[in-house]
């Protein structure tokens, strides 16, 4: 969570300081192993975890790994280890670049809750969530804050022909939620606004289409 500059076009290993407080909180916490899951920060981890001779990996979350290796290229710890969801053309294009050897990565799959593996009722998830059974169903989310970008998801989608449900996932934006109820549709458009839910596999799983972001969170 340490605060450090991001400057387009300058180095982040340029900035030791990140590295020395890694350096005085492995030192503080005694780890066995460090794993990240963090975007920006690993050269500067990995570096620090050289030097006090701690294992040290990286879990990307992303089919895109530019943060992921910012500055890995300068990376001299070679014991590092890099955990993909996926391997590709692209994501081996940008491990060559970041010199970043074969031996160094692991195919590790898509992490994902044992709940999005849970066989659903769809009937019960659209009675809980009174959505209709007549129309399809259109989720919407973009991370846990929501996003004012729904209300020009919901404009375009105004435009639409076919009688659609949309299910919004606002999360903890309780503001757009309320700009959102404002929106005037048309009859065969319909709408409920989700607040924060852990239920998230249960709304996929009862929708009939997700408009989302390509990131972490979604």
């Amino acid at each position: 969570h340490t605060r450090y500059p991001l400057v387009t076009g300058v180095q982040t290993c340029a900035l030791p300081i990140l590295e020395k407080k890694f350096i005085e909180f492995f030192e503080r916490e005694k780890p066995d192993m460090v794993i990240s899951a963090i975007h920006y920060v690993n050269y500067s981890a990995a570096q620090a975890a050289q030097k006090l001779n701690i294992p040290f990996a990286v879990v990307t979350l992303d089919a895109e790994l530019s943060m992921w290796l910012q500055d890995m290229e300068h990376c001299t710890n070679k014991n590092a280890r890099l955990g993909v969801e996926s391997m590709t053309p692209h994501m081996l294009n940008q491990l060559k670049e970041k010199r970043i050897q074969p031996e160094q990565t692991t195919t590790l799959g898509f992490p994902l809750r044992e709940d999005f593996w849970t066989p659903k009722d769809i009937l019960a998830i659209k009675s809980e969530w009174k959505l209709p059974l007549d129309k399809k169903i259109v989720m919407m989310i973009r991370g846990g804050n929501g996003s004012a970008q729904f209300l020009d998801t919901v404009e375009l989608l105004r435009q639409s022909p076919i009688p659609l449900h949309l299910a919004i996932c606002v999360g903890k934006n309780e503001e757009i939620g309320k700009q959102l109820q404002k929106v005037k549709l048309p009859n065969h458009l319909s709408l409920t606004i989700i607040p924060f839910t852990k239920k998230i596999a249960d709304l996929m799983a009862a929708s009939d289409a997700l408009i989302t972001l390509p990131s972490p969170t979604t």
